[in-house]
């Protein structure tokens, strides 16, 4: 089971409203981005952690491995119509977390290659980055710091949980 940490500045909307993630398989000059290939690794049972607009909004899991799939016709964005596809299941978070107020555990707490965040605490350029156990049951802990959150919590231990993967079991969260 893998951890990932997707930017969706640009696509989030679209993408939780279809519950999917998507990326191209090359960029405009035919060449490909690691943080696009990166989807390749994806598999049903996966965590994603969702960040849109410098907060940490959503988790999700996804329900199949990643496949090969046009883009959606409701990303406008001016990218190849080839690309990557993880279908997930959305939970999103009542209220989000800031990633600033929080950056110094993420940066500590986030694998050592393929990260999301670089040395300095700002977001590295891309879309879809490795995070790990640890990094997202701090997200957990502190989405639980919310009373507002406590039904999305809720939703998000049941998701994993739900998981058919052993490994995937949280039975609690140190708050």
């Amino acid at each position: 089971m893998n951890y990932f940490f997707v930017f969706q500045n640009k696509t989030f909307h679209e993408e939780h409203q279809g519950g999917y993630l998507w990326a191209p398989q090359y960029g405009n000059s035919g060449r490909t981005a690691s943080h696009w290939s990166k989807m390749k690794e994806v598999k049903r049972g996966d965590v994603i952690i969702h960040s849109y607009k410098k907060q940490i909004i959503a988790i999700s899991v996804a329900k199949k491995d990643v496949y090969v799939a046009k883009k959606p016709v409701e990303l406008s964005n001016d990218w190849q119509t080839d690309g990557w596809r993880v279908d997930t299941q959305y939970i999103v978070f009542p209220n989000p977390i800031i990633t600033s107020n929080y950056m110094e555990e993420l940066l500590e707490l986030q694998p050592q290659t393929s990260v999301p965040f670089n040395r300095l605490g700002r977001g590295n350029t891309g879309y879809l980055f490795e995070a790990n156990r640890e990094m997202y049951e701090f997200i957990i802990a502190q989405t639980a710091t919310y009373p507002q959150n406590e039904n999305a919590l809720k939703q998000a231990l049941e998701l994993v949980n739900q998981s058919e993967y052993p490994q995937n079991k949280v039975s609690e969260i140190e708050v």
